[in-house]
């Protein structure tokens, strides 16, 4: 429905959507409403179902190429989904998450785009990566910055700190925890690898960085164990590997 006032600089706009799809992704149902105020469309209200959950919020697009903004809110999204449609690779994550999040862009250029703002993945049953916990995500300069230091996959521990950018420079600083060894053929499992049956116990801990690009990276992981032991024999494990596509190096 369309309804224009008697000035003609104003108009509202209502429009119902199902099944569309936008450069491949998708697909999108909900609703618009929406009023355009001479060069600046705003956005009252969206309600989106996508990615099997819903996005919702407001926002004011500037036609004449002025500032615009975004304010969104995702609930009961479904990571994999998320992850496949924009990659093009099947991910293995058994999670739903919930993310508020601005955008902000000028002059219609995709360089000047900026986000902000934070998600919480909840954990699904059944096969993948159950993900858990929260992060802080924005984006500037055409780079993604990841901040979390409370993200879990079953008993393991994970922190994540740096930048990824849109040319696919990695910048990256990660840590690992796991206090029970014997919880991690399960986790493995998640992944699909299957790993001999052994008598371990203890804990193990990483630390380390990842540095390139998608197709030529650099990891470092700082390796150490406690009270670590295979097949009842004590094993002190300290140590630095360094891993690329093609290889695995330990250094001490």
């Amino acid at each position: 429905d369309v309804a224009a006032d008697r000035s003609g600089r104003r108009a509202t706009l209502v429009a119902d959507a199902s099944a569309v799809r936008a450069t491949g992704v998708g697909p999108w149902d909900g609703r618009v409403a929406a009023h355009l105020d001479g060069d600046v469309l705003r956005l009252d209200d969206f309600d989106l179902q996508a990615y099997g959950g819903s996005i919702r919020g407001d926002g004011v697009v500037a036609l004449d190429g002025a500032a615009s903004s975004l304010r969104a809110s995702l609930r009961g999204v479904d990571v994999a989904s998320v992850l496949t449609a924009h990659s093009g690779l099947t991910v293995r994550v058994a999670s739903r998450a919930d993310a508020d999040l601005t955008l902000g862009m000028s002059q219609w250029d995709p360089r000047t785009l900026t986000t902000e703002g934070s998600v919480t993945f909840r954990p699904l049953s059944g096969p993948g990566i159950p993900l858990r916990g929260t992060a802080r995500f924005s984006v500037a300069d055409r780079r993604l910055r990841v901040a979390s230091e409370a993200l879990r996959v079953r008993d393991v521990s994970l922190r994540l700190n740096g930048t990824v950018g849109v040319d696919g420079r990695l910048d990256l600083r990660y840590g690992v925890g796991l206090a029970d060894v014997t919880t991690a053929p399960a986790a493995l499992a998640d992944l699909g690898v299957e790993v001999p049956r052994l008598n371990v116990r203890g804990a193990l801990e990483a630390e380390g960085t990842v540095n390139g690009t998608r197709d030529s990276w650099v990891a470092t992981a700082n390796v150490a164990s406690r009270e670590f032991a295979v097949e009842e024999l004590d094993l002190d494990l300290v140590g630095e590997l360094i891993v690329t596509p093609t290889s695995v190096r330990l250094v001490r």
